[in-house]
C-alpha cells in the first residue's frame, strides 16, 4: 500500500509548514515554568453564554446512577423502554464510546465528563468504554445468567480500544490523576504476558506474542461489518485491543509530562515498538523524506475524514494539554533573560510533540480537511469570532428535535448523519466550553504579546552574536576538511598511477608514437612520388613543342568576287600536350611544398612532444613510486586529519551555544508565528 497523489500533497504542504518555521526538534528548559497556549490566540471572539451551553445540555442524556457502582454520567441518548436491549442493569445505555468522549469534555473542563472517566476505571487498573461497561464485566458478563451472542460481544468482550485510550490520557492531563494513570501502565505491562495472534480463520491456532492489549476477551468477537486489525504477522492478527504501533507516541507524551514510571516490559515494548512505527510509515510512504517526518502529521493528511481525523483532533487536544495545562492563559508568564535561557536550553527537554508550531501544523491540516467542523477550527485557528458563529451554526437551536445518537464531530461531513439533528448534546457542550475555555482576555493578550515581542528580540540579538562568534572557527573547518579530502584524493591518485594507469598512459604514447613513424614514412614516401612525378613531367616537356601546325580550309575570291574557291593554309596554334605537362608539374610542386612544409613539419613536431610526454611520464612514475614507499602520501593525510580534529575540537563549543540559541529563537519565532496568525475565517 503506498500513499496517494492527494495524500502527498497534504504531507508535502504540511512539512513545509513545519519547515519553515523550525527544523528539528525545539526545546524548553527545565527551568521555564510558563505555560504557554498552542493555539492562535491574536483575534479572539466573544465567550458563548451560559444560556446558550443550556441549550445544549437540556438535550444530552445521562447513563443513569445504579446505586453503589457509579454516579450518571454523559453519553448517548438512552434507548426506549422495551427496545432489544438486553436484560441487565444500564442496558438502555447507548455509551459505547464514552470514554473517549468522555475524556473530551473531560480535557474541555466538563466536571461531569472527568467524573465518567474516573469511575470507568476498575480496581484493578484496567479501564472500560464507560462505568456501566466496567458494572457489566464485574457483574454480568460471567455470572450464572450472561450475557451471550452480540450483547457479549459489544458489551463485554470488547470491553476498551486503542481509540479510548484517548480519553483516559485527556483525563490524566486535565486532572493530574497520575496514581489511576500508574495503576493503569501497571495492568497494561501485565498483559504482555498473556497476548496472542490467532489466525482469524482458526481461533485455535494462535501464537503467544509479548504484545501489550487493553482488555482480555476481545480475540474472536469481531462484528461481522467490522474490519480486522491492520497489523498481520504470518497470517495472524491479535484483538481489536491490542496497542498499535503509534499508540506509544501519545501514551509517551502524557507520561513525560507526569513523570510517571513505566513498567519494564512495557517500556522495553514501546522502545521495539517506535522502531516499527518508522518502518511502517516507510513501506506506507514509499519516501523516506516523507516517512521522517513526525507520525502525527502523518497521519493528520492522510487518515480518513470520518472518526479516524476525529481521533488525530483529539491528539492534537491532548498535546495543547501537555504543553498548556487548563488550556488557558490566566496570567503573564516569567521569562527568563535570553542568554540564561540559552545557558540551561540543554535540559528538561520537552518533545516536539507539544511545541506550538507542530501542534498548530497538525492542526492546520487536519481543519483544512473539514472546514464545515468548528472542533478542528477551533483548533487550528483559536477562538476567533467566525468560529463561535460555526459552533452555533453547527450545533442544534433549543427548537431543533435531535435524535442524540451521535457525537457529530467524528462523521465525514456536515451532513453525514442528518448533522445537527444527529447531535446527541455533549459534543456541542464540548466544543463550546472548549471554546471558551481557550479564550484570552483583550488586555492581557496585548500585554502578552507585547512581552513575546520583546523576548524575540532579545533572542534574535543573541543568536546573531553566537553566529558571528563562530564564523571564523567554521571556515577554518571547512578548510581543513578540503585539506583532508585534497590528501585522501592525492593518495588515491597516486596509487591508481603507479598501480595501473602509468602501464596505460605509457602504451598510449608507444601507441601514438609508432602511429606518428608510420605517418613520417608514409609522407616521405608521398613526397618521393611527387618528385619522381615532377621528374617525369619535366623530361617529356623538354620534348615538347611549345607550338604546332594545324591546317584550316578557308574560301579563296577573285577580284571581282564573281569567282570562289576552298583552299588550305597552316597556321601555328599551342601545343595543349605542353600546356598540361606545366600545369600538371605546377600542381605537384603545390603538393610538395605544403607536404614539405606544413605535414611533414607537424608530424615531427608531433614526435618530438610524444617524447617528451613519454619522458614526463617515466619521470612522475618514478616520483610516486618513490613517495609511496617513503608513505609521503600517508604523512600528508595524518596532518590534514590532525588539521581537522583541532579545528573540530575548537568549534565544538562555539557550534554548541548557537545550537542552543538557536533552538530558543526557533521556538521563540515559532510560538509567535502560530500565537498572531490572523483568522482565515470559515
Amino acid at each position: 500500500m503506498t500513499i496517494s497523489a492527494r495524500h502527498l500533497v497534504r504531507l508535502s504542504v504540511a512539512a513545509l509548514a513545519v519547515i519553515a518555521i523550525f527544523s528539528g526538534h525545539a526545546s524548553r528548559a527545565a527551568d521555564l515554568k510558563v505555560l504557554l497556549p498552542t493555539w492562535p490566540i491574536q483575534d479572539t471572539g466573544l465567550p458563548l453564554s451560559d444560556a446558550q451551553l443550556k441549550v445544549w445540555r437540556d438535550k444530552a442524556d445521562f447513563c443513569p446512577r445504579v446505586q453503589g457502582h457509579f454516579d450518571a454520567f454523559p453519553s448517548k441518548g438512552n434507548a426506549d423502554a422495551g427496545a432489544d436491549v438486553g436484560d441487565y442493569p444500564t442496558a438502555t445505555c447507548d455509551d459505547g464510546d464514552q470514554t473517549l468522549f468522555n475524556g473530551l469534555l473531560c480535557a474541555a473542563g466538563v466536571a461531569e465528563g472527568c467524573s465518567g472517566v474516573k469511575q470507568a476505571q476498575a480496581a484493578d487498573g484496567r479501564w472500560f468504554r464507560s462505568p456501566a461497561r466496567r458494572l457489566l464485566w464485574e457483574q454480568h458478563c460471567f455470572s450464572a445468567s450472561p450475557l451471550t451472542g452480540n450483547h457479549f460481544r459489544d458489551r463485554c468482550a470488547n470491553g476498551f480500544s486503542p481509540d479510548m485510550a484517548l480519553g483516559v490520557l485527556l483525563y490524566v492531563m486535565e486532572t493530574g490523576d497520575s496514581a489511576a494513570y500508574q495503576r493503569w501502565l501497571n495492568w497494561i505491562d501485565a498483559s504482555i504476558d498473556s497476548a496472542k495472534l490467532c489466525r482469524p480463520d482458526d481461533l485455535t491456532d494462535c501464537k503467544p506474542v509479548k504484545w501489550p492489549t487493553l482488555c482480555t476477551h476481545d480475540i474472536g468477537y469481531r462484528a461481522p461489518d467490522e474490519k480486522p486489525p491492520a497489523i498481520v504477522i504470518d497470517g495472524r492478527s491479535g484483538g481489536m485491543c491490542s496497542m498499535r504501533p503509534f499508540d506509544p507516541l501519545d501514551f509517551s507524551a502524557v507520561t513525560e509530562a507526569t513523570l510517571i514510571t513505566v513498567p519494564a516490559r512495557y517500556a522495553a515494548w514501546e522502545a521495539q515498538t517506535r522502531v516499527l512505527g518508522q518502518q511502517l510509515l516507510a513501506g506506507l510512504t514509499g519516501n523516506p523524506a516523507i516517512s521522517s517526518l513526525p507520525p502525527l502529521l502523518i497521519m493528520s493528511a492522510t487518515d480518513k475524514e470520518h472518526f479516524p481525523l476525529h481521533l488525530d483532533a483529539a491528539r492534537v487536544l491532548l498535546r495543547m494539554q501537555i504543553a498548556n495545562p487548563g488550556l488557558k492563559l490566566a496570567n503573564l508568564p516569567s521569562i527568563p533573560e535570553p542568554m540564561e535561557l540559552i545557558k540551561s536550553v540543554a535540559g528538561g527537554m520537552l518533545a516536539d510533540g507539544t511545541d506550538p508550531t507542530y501542534v498548530n501544523a497538525v492542526a492546520q491540516v487536519i481543519a483544512s480537511r473539514a472546514r464545515w467542523n468548528p472542533f478542528y477550527q477551533l483548533l487550528a485557528e483559536g477562538p476567533t469570532p467566525a468560529v463561535r458563529a460555526l459552533i452555533i451554526e453547527r450545533c442544534p437551536s433549543e427548537t431543533d428535535k435531535t435524535t442524540k445518537d451521535n457525537w457529530i464531530w467524528e462523521k465525514d461531513s456536515e451532513n453525514d448523519g442528518n448533522g445537527k439533528l444527529n447531535s446527541m448534546g455533549w459534543d456541542c457542550i464540548f466544543v463550546g466550553s472548549l471554546y471558551n475555555r481557550m479564550l484570552v482576555k483583550k488586555d492581557l493578550l496585548a500585554e502578552f504579546m507585547d512581552l513575546v515581542l520583546k523576548f524575540a528580540d532579545q533572542t534574535d540579538q543573541a543568536l546573531q552574536g553566537l553566529q558571528q562568534a563562530s564564523q571564523v572557527a567554521e571556515g577554518a573547518l571547512a578548510l581543513t576538511e578540503q585539506g583532508l579530502e585534497e590528501a585522501n584524493r592525492a593518495l588515491q591518485t597516486a596509487t591508481d598511477f603507479v598501480s595501473t594507469g602509468y602501464a596505460a598512459a605509457k602504451a598510449e604514447v608507444d601507441k601514438q608514437s609508432s602511429e606518428t613513424a608510420n605517418r613520417l614514412s608514409s609522407i616521405q614516401a608521398e613526397i618521393a612520388d611527387i618528385q619522381r612525378r615532377i621528374g617525369d613531367l619535366s623530361a617529356q616537356l623538354a620534348n615538347t613543342p611549345k607550338q604546332i601546325e594545324q591546317k584550316v580550309m578557308e574560301q579563296a575570291c577573285n577580284l571581282l568576287g564573281d569567282l570562289c574557291q576552298v583552299v588550305e593554309k597552316i597556321q601555328m596554334i599551342t601545343n595543349p600536350d605542353y600546356t598540361n605537362a606545366v600545369n600538371a608539374i605546377a600542381d605537384l610542386n603545390g603538393q610538395l611544398l605544403d607536404l614539405q612544409t606544413n605535414a611533414l613539419r607537424e608530424v615531427n613536431e608531433r614526435a618530438a612532444n610524444l617524447v617528451v610526454e613519454g619522458t614526463n611520464l617515466a619521470a612522475r612514475f618514478a616520483d610516486l613510486q618513490l613517495k609511496l614507499q617513503q608513505a609521503f602520501f600517508e604523512t600528508q593525510i595524518d596532518v590534514a586529519k590532525f588539521a581537522v580534529s583541532e579545528s573540530r575540537k575548537s568549534l565544538a563549543k562555539a557550534r554548541e551555544e548557537v545550537g542552543k540559541a538557536r533552538k530558543l529563537y526557533r521556538r521563540a519565532q515559532g510560538q509567535l508565528a502560530v500565537w498572531r496568525k490572523p483568522s482565515r475565517g470559515n
